[in-house]
């Protein structure tokens, strides 16, 4: 199906907005093969798949005139209200060091793990990516200048009309804190 927002809902910062698609297990990197089997993968994919009641976004808006990867999570029904309480999640890793540094991104089961659940129950959910990840192309720096990336989740939602940005909620998961 088609986005529940038009064009004109959309902030000026994106330059692209497309729905979600799970990448092939083919195509992880060998860390994420080495934490994720085949099989448990292919059931993250079936679960998005039989999400009828969750449209799942990704888009690239910019921060500091470079492009960040986001993703928007909505409810496919309307609230009585006419707007969705909004949650700002904030992704844990950190690009480029440690032992997981590869897996430092959102993907599939991070999002069922820790957004879906959100968007079905009422709520919208923006998160980022971060700068330095998924091809984005400024550093990670670990609470500096990626805490941009984050607040430019704002600017995105204050052209949604289907998101209330006086009912904002935050959540976080490990380096997720630091930067909430």
């Amino acid at each position: 199906g088609s986005s529940r927002l038009m064009k004109d809902d959309l902030s000026a910062s994106i330059l692209s907005w497309q729905k979600y698609e799970p990448e092939s297990y083919d195509t992880l990197n060998p860390l994420q093969k080495k934490l994720i089997s085949e099989a448990d993968y292919a059931q993250f994919v079936e679960e998005y798949r039989n999400l009828k009641d969750v449209e799942i976004n990704k888009f690239v808006y910019t921060v500091d005139g470079q492009p960040v990867t986001g993703y928007a999570l909505f409810p496919k029904t309307d609230p009585a209200t006419g707007k969705h309480p909004l949650v700002v999640a904030f992704r844990g890793g950190f690009n480029g060091h440690g032992p997981f540094h590869e897996w430092a991104k959102i993907d599939l089961p991070y999002i069922m793990r820790h957004f879906a659940f959100y968007a079905q129950n009422g709520y919208a959910v923006l998160t980022s990516q971060y700068r330095g990840a998924d091809g984005n192309t400024n550093k990670d720096e670990f609470g500096g200048g990626d805490v941009r990336d984050v607040l430019g989740l704002f600017d995105v939602a204050r052209d949604m009309k289907i998101v209330d940005l006086d009912d904002v909620s935050l959540s976080a998961f490990s380096r997720g804190t630091v930067m909430a």
